[in-house]
């Protein structure tokens, strides 16, 4: 079975869970919202030996396997939840046992392999397409996105006002975790109205970071460093980690990057959205700032970012120290 990210609570609802997920995509977000809502769905009151127990590396395949073959503490009515961060290198150290488990999975647990693609083609690939329900979890596009936040409000009792599912969108990116914690804040603030109208948003969601991810991203591109850094001091006092700045930089730059070489091969930018998966308007925008970039920048930009996320994993960095090195990195990207 095959099912977008964004369709798993109705798929949980309608069909109970099953004995193996595949949670397929690039997009840590959806692999997240995901991941909570079958644990919400495993780990209910009436089953109290229901359990998970999560593996970010893998170090021996057995181990994994033995998680699965083990039944709930005392006999207890449950089931074990293995969920594998590591599903792709799993894939690769264990192909065949990986294979024949889905083919006839324990009663009693519901194995998660998380990766960011897979191939379907050769085993464990192919016999998981078969056996498992495998869940989209690439990047949405805005139109998903848009259409998540008016079933979500739906669900919620809630309708919204014409064209506020754009708005929402606009403000907080396609990103649903970001998207749903606003939501819930609207839903909150609306009380017992049955419509969240545009006052509501204005008055309760932020200044996006989103966005301000966007407008960075640009000035990197347009080599304002005193915008840039201005721009990266607000995501850090907004809360966010360096860790999701650096990410989020480094998909927009991938983004814009494609964006430049389309534009170059004189692709329409009515086409560029589509392909690229963003709004007509923001490909005019991003061209105001990239057009006249070329391969070797873009690149330049990609390897600083990932000395950056390499950094960022390997050493502490302190909360004092955060502003400092962001700075650092941020005037690099301006060069």
């Amino acid at each position: 079975m095959n099912i977008k990210a964004l369709q798993i609570g109705k798929h949980l609802e309608e069909s109970g869970i099953s004995p193996v997920y595949v949670l397929c995509g690039e997009d840590d977000s959806l692999i997240s919202a995901s991941l909570s809502a079958l644990r919400k769905c495993n780990e209910t009151g009436d089953m109290p030996g229901s359990t998970s127990v999560e593996f970010d590396e893998l170090d021996d395949a057995r181990v994994i396997f033995d998680q699965l073959y083990t039944r709930p503490f005392l006999g207890m009515a449950g089931r074990r939840m293995v969920i594998a961060r590591c599903g792709g290198e799993l894939a690769e150290a264990a192909p065949d046992q990986l294979a024949e488990y889905s083919k006839d999975p324990a009663s009693f647990s519901v194995l998660v392999l998380c990766c960011t693609k897979l191939d379907r083609r050769k085993n464990p690939g192919r016999e998981l397409a078969r056996s498992a329900v495998w869940v989209d979890c690439s990047k949405i596009r805005w139109n998903d996105a848009r259409q998540w936040v008016r079933e979500e409000a739906r669900r919620q009792g809630k309708r919204l006002d014409s064209g506020l599912d754009y708005a929402l969108v606009r403000a907080v990116g396609p990103h649903i975790s970001a998207l749903k914690e606003e939501l819930e804040k609207l839903v909150l603030y609306t009380g017992k109205r049955k419509v969240i109208d545009r006052r509501a948003m204005e008055e309760i969601v932020p200044a996006s970071r989103s966005r301000t991810v966007f407008e960075l991203s640009d000035a990197i591109a347009r080599s304002d460093a005193r915008e840039a850094v201005a721009l990266s001091e607000t995501l850090l006092l907004y809360g966010e980690a360096p860790e999701m700045i650096i990410a989020f930089l480094g998909s927009r730059m991938r983004q814009l990057w494609q964006i430049a070489r389309l534009a170059r091969e004189r692709t329409p930018p009515r086409t560029i959205a589509k392909e690229v998966g963003v709004p007509d308007f923001a490909v005019k925008k991003a061209l105001e700032s990239v057009r006249k970039r070329d391969e070797r920048w873009f690149a330049g930009r990609i390897k600083i970012l990932a000395e950056a996320d390499s950094e960022l994993k390997t050493s502490s960095l302190p909360s004092r120290a955060r502003p400092r090195w962001m700075t650092a990195v941020v005037l690099r990207l301006c060069e």
